[in-house]
């Protein structure tokens, strides 16, 4: 699978302007959107999918704060992962068109066209816990930093993910199908908590360095 988009919104934030119009209200809400090169229009729509899912559909759903959505080649996926800050992110199933061929000429479904549900619940909470491991929230990120710093900070988180957890070939074998803690890279824990804390401690010593 590929993640094609990944992108957070706040529907409780209005634009700063005198007599705003809807394209206002959807720019306000949108606070990230990758990738950047996408068309303004196709980005408020997407706004405006996730904000009329959470409104309607939210009434009925089993897991509240958490949605998903299935098309024949996309999955969307939408959690709340903090107080009115929805993480969104849109699969692209691309397994569907690169399956087996069998003997006959015959195509077999691949094991990604089975993903169940809850598995990506699994990525999109492994997303933000990795975030919040080495960036702390995402109030606190939109409160502390301008919108350009905070662009940059998430551009770089995202791509990265994409890259190293889900535009892979192994990513049904990475991922756990009940997880529930942090990843802690191919090092052992102590030696990981040791590294964290040295690059918490140059951030706290040397304010100009933005992240790391």
């Amino acid at each position: 699978m590929l993640l094609t988009s990944a992108y957070i919104i706040n529907p409780s934030l209005k634009p700063n302007k005198p007599h705003p119009i809807e394209e206002d209200y959807q720019d306000a809400k949108l606070l990230f959107y990758h990738p950047e090169e996408f068309q303004i229009n196709d980005k408020r729509s997407h706004v405006g999918i996730s904000e009329g899912v959470v409104q309607f559909f939210g009434l009925f759903a089993e897991t509240k704060g958490y949605m998903i959505i299935n098309s024949q080649n996309y999955t969307h996926v939408m959690k709340e992962v903090e107080p009115d800050y929805w993480l969104n992110l849109i699969f692209f199933h691309r397994e569907l068109f690169d399956q087996a061929e069998g003997e006959l000429g015959s195509k077999a479904p691949t094991k990604f066209a089975q993903i169940e549900d809850s598995f990506y619940e699994v990525i999109i909470s492994h997303c933000y816990s990795l975030y919040c491991l080495f960036h702390s929230s995402f109030d606190k990120l939109f409160k502390e930093r301008s919108r350009e710093d905070a662009h940059v900070l998430l551009k770089d988180f995202f791509v990265n993910y994409a890259k190293e957890y889900v535009n892979s070939s192994n990513t049904i074998d990475y991922f756990p199908w009940n997880f529930n803690g942090f990843c802690y890279c191919p090092i052992d824990k102590k030696n990981f908590m040791r590294t964290q804390l040295f690059l918490n401690r140059i951030k706290e010593k040397f304010q100009f360095v933005k992240y790391t």
